[in-house]
């Protein structure tokens, strides 16, 4: 394998992702660590003498939308009412 081959089908999975309505390079990424855990389990076999160098495509991971005023006053009011343990740990936390 080469990392010309590699790089054909970093391009084809995106393409066929893409058609089917999936954006980002995760799952490709994903793909690709499987790819190199293969080729490290093939080097510790002895079937090949180096594992492949794969470089990832770029992801990022999209931040969490942060709870409004009156989402957050209900999630602490819960977590005052002892509703649940987390909800509890969570307000501590949040006033230290």
């Amino acid at each position: 394998m080469t990392p010309r081959l590699i790089d054909a089908y970093k391009l084809k999975r995106l393409r066929e992702l893409q058609e089917k309505g999936f954006r980002g390079t995760h799952a490709v990424n994903i793909e690709l660590n499987v790819l190199s855990a293969m080729s490290r389990f093939a080097v510790e076999r002895g079937y090949i003498q180096e594992p492949l160098k794969i470089k990832r495509l770029p992801h990022r991971y999209k931040l969490p939308e942060p709870l409004d005023l009156q989402s957050t006053l209900k999630f602490l009011e819960a977590a005052k009412e002892g509703r649940s343990t987390m909800l509890y740990f969570y307000a501590y936390i949040m006033r230290v």
